[in-house]
């Protein structure tokens, strides 16, 4: 009997503590809902919108109201007019989005507005960029004559296996990427980042070694190395600078794209010439002859580049 007694006060022990629970939450709902309501009436207060307080509402139904007689209708006050400035009534409808504007066509048929005109060509645009390539053809023709043909000098001039040659002959390339970085490096600290006086003066300088190279570099395998280096450097320097930053530096971004293809096209042609052309010469006149060939494009490039950088100069 015990067990069953024991049984039935933890049973309903277990139901009270779960109706406590729920009149608990009940009561933290309702605290909820209150609060939400004070919150919305100060709301419609803010916005003027309170509704009037016209005294409890009587149901017809009520037995125990009291009746609505003649006097009592006389008495009742009117209920207030509402002012004809007031704001109108919140709709529950939700605001339509704004129809978009139609997109406009371009302009195609007469009557339209035309479009807006590119704008023009800088001044000089044309004339620079043509000079440019065909300063870029000397530095092409110089460099793709060097690396096509100075292994074949190294091999016929001092004896020297092919091997070896083709190793000495990359100088003019390792020395000539040095030739790059310094000439990006010098242009942009230059007066406005100009980039023809850094090419004129590197330009000299490549017409220096390579008569040095024409006179005293057939001499000795050392000194045809050095000096095939040294104009590497000088010459890889303003080729870098002529396809890439002048092109850029010249026009605006979409000019850009016209400038490079005529700098690059016009450059291209040199490597093409200088094939046959040094070939020739080699086999009827020897190396001496091709050397002596290499100096006057050099001098031929370096009159240009002196006088584009004058001509820019002058622009700005």
């Amino acid at each position: 009997m015990s067990d069953g007694a024991n049984s039935v006060d933890s049973e309903q022990s277990s139901n009270e503590e779960l109706l406590a629970r729920r009149v608990t939450l009940l009561q933290q709902a309702l605290a909820r809902e209150s609060t939400r309501l004070q919150a919305a009436e100060q709301r419609l207060d803010e916005l003027g919108l309170a509704p009037v307080d016209s005294g409890p509402a009587v149901s017809d139904s009520d037995p125990d109201a009291p009746a609505m007689t003649s006097e009592t209708r006389a008495t009742t006050p009117p209920p207030p007019k509402r002012p004809t400035n007031a704001p109108p009534a919140p709709q529950d409808e939700a605001p339509r989005a704004k129809p978009r504007a139609p997109r406009r066509r371009p302009a195609t048929f007469a009557g339209e507005a035309a479009p807006a005109r590119q704008a023009p060509l800088p001044a000089g645009f044309i004339g620079s960029i043509v000079a440019m390539g065909l300063i870029y053809f000397g530095f092409k023709f110089i460099r793709y004559a060097l690396d096509s043909w100075s292994t074949l000098i190294l091999v016929e001039q001092f004896r020297m296996s092919t091997t070896i040659a083709a190793y000495l002959s990359t100088a003019f390339d390792w020395i000539g990427f040095l030739g790059v970085i310094v000439g990006g490096f010098w242009s942009d600290r230059m007066p406005g980042a100009r980039r023809t006086p850094v090419i004129f003066w590197m330009t000299a300088g490549c017409f220096v070694f390579t008569t040095l190279m024409w006179l005293v570099g057939l001499s000795s395998p050392l000194l045809f190395v050095i000096m095939l280096g040294l104009i590497g450097f000088t010459a890889m320097g303003p080729d870098s600078l002529l396809s890439g930053a002048c092109a850029m530096d010249i026009g605006s971004r979409r000019q850009a794209a016209l400038a490079a293809g005529v700098i690059n096209g016009l450059g291209s042609i040199g490597p093409i010439v200088q094939e046959p052309l040094i070939g020739w010469l080699k086999e009827t006149h020897g190396s001496q002859a091709v050397l002596l060939l290499l100096v006057g494009v050099v001098f031929v490039t370096a009159v240009a580049t002196g006088l584009l950088a004058r001509f820019e100069h002058g622009r700005v």
